[in-house]
């Protein structure tokens, strides 16, 4: 990402400050100085891009978060209103996944297997009991995987 166009203009009391861009432009359209808290969106990705049609005004950062979020969603699986899984990182409906940190979604099954790894690595790999078989799969998963990949 390119940095933004930075303009020195003066401010009220005459002092020179420096102020970005497509801040300026949006103003100038607005008629009035951005709202406290207000920020500007570039719609195409591009900061230096600074065409009125490319620029568009967040009432807060939150929801200029919010169309990043929709935006990557749509370039990796072509819907705007599903989620990344924040474990295993695929995109699937709102609808079938869990949030309980803001806007973090996953899956049910992603976490607690990330949270089982947690464990083992923690308290060393169950001996016995139903995880002591999911365990040895997994590592020879892994191991198996980690042959087939070619030295760099």
């Amino acid at each position: 990402m390119k940095p933004y166009k930075v303009v020195w203009v003066k401010n009220s009391s005459g002092a020179w400050r420096h102020k970005y861009e497509h801040v300026l432009i949006a103003e100038k359209i607005l008629g009035k100085p951005l709202p406290k808290g207000a920020v500007v969106h570039h719609v195409n990705g591009d900061g230096r891009d600074n065409r009125p049609e490319n620029l568009v005004i967040c009432q807060n950062q939150a929801y200029h978060l919010l169309l990043h979020m929709r935006a990557e969603a749509y370039d990796a699986c072509g819907r705007a209103d599903w989620r990344r899984c924040g474990y295993c990182e695929k995109y699937e409906p709102q609808e079938n996944m869990y949030n309980d940190r803001g806007t973090v979604f996953y899956h049910a099954s992603c976490k607690s297997a990330w949270v089982r790894n947690k464990r083992w690595q923690k308290r060393g790999p169950p001996q016995t009991g139903p995880y002591a078989k999911l365990f040895r799969e997994t590592r020879s998963t892994l191991t198996a995987s980690a042959r087939k990949q070619p030295l760099p």
